[in-house]
């Protein structure tokens, strides 16, 4: 026999509020490494849940740059999610999920942006957390109203391929929002934060802590760099100097590319 126990609420009393390091935590569990298994390319990635829909089951669609995915040559790519032991502790566990057949797409991107999805199947037994619908933002006045010029940001993504520990979470840093957001149902744009890009943060969520959960408002997809051509008699140099700057896909855009998936 299985026993359901269900804890309830004292009249009056308030459930708990989940603490920021929670939020962190949840935040990091969220994200994972997405990468080729032919040519060395790296990206961030995260997992969106759809309920189920009529006759058709709950699923599960992965998100990131729409260049991440484009960028893999072969027919499967490679995501490295995680399984949780007996024991307690995480274990990393790469599941591949197809990116092709018949030499045809199997993602959608969006038409605009750089963000892609495309459907992926989850093995039994692997401890992932995926965002809701809910947790990305729209273009809603409410939504609008917390994407504010300085509103602290967080981003947990794997630059220059890093994994930040055995179980293959990524590294988490904080920003801000950098130049003030204009949503746009029909044409969603972009806003930077004040974080430096790295090659492999291409698809991180860019996620705000928003009434006690990890809320998505971007994508991350680039950086902003300064260029400089230098020449002499003996020489012609050029010089990227990074400003310190991401450029962040907003929210919308991310909602609109999930919802292309069947």
């Amino acid at each position: 026999m299985i026993l359901l126990v269900a804890l309830l609420l004292a009249p009056g009393q308030v459930a708990p509020v989940p603490s920021q390091a929670d939020l962190l935590e949840n935040v990091a569990d969220s994200t994972f490494r997405v990468y080729a298994p032919d040519n060395g390319l790296s990206g961030t990635c995260f997992l969106v849940e759809r309920p189920p829909q009529g006759n058709k089951p709950a699923n599960f669609v992965l998100v990131t740059a729409a260049h991440v995915l484009e960028g893999i040559s072969a027919a499967e790519g490679r995501v490295a999610l995680r399984a949780q032991l007996p024991n307690g502790e995480l274990a990393r566990r790469e599941v591949p999920f197809p990116l092709r057949a018949n030499n045809k797409p199997l993602f959608r991107r969006h038409k605009d942006l750089d963000v892609a999805a495309v459907a992926i199947s989850l093995p039994t037994g692997l401890y992932v957390k995926p965002y809701t619908m809910a947790q990305i933002l729209d273009d809603s006045p409410s939504a609008r109203s917390t994407m504010r010029l300085g509103r602290e940001l967080w981003i947990s993504s794997f630059p220059a391929k890093v994994e930040a520990n055995p179980a293959g979470q990524g590294v988490l840093r904080r920003a801000t929002i950098a130049s003030r957001p204009y949503f746009k149902a029909t044409a969603p744009t972009t806003f930077m934060a004040d974080t430096t890009a790295f090659g492999g943060d291409s698809g991180a969520p860019v996620v705000i802590l928003e009434k006690g959960q990890p809320m998505v408002c971007g994508l991350a997809v680039g950086m902003i760099r300064q260029t400089e051509k230098t020449l002499s008699a003996f020489e012609e140099r050029i010089t990227h100097t990074p400003l310190g700057l991401s450029i962040v896909i907003q929210a919308p855009a991310i909602r609109q590319v999930v919802e292309m998936i069947d």
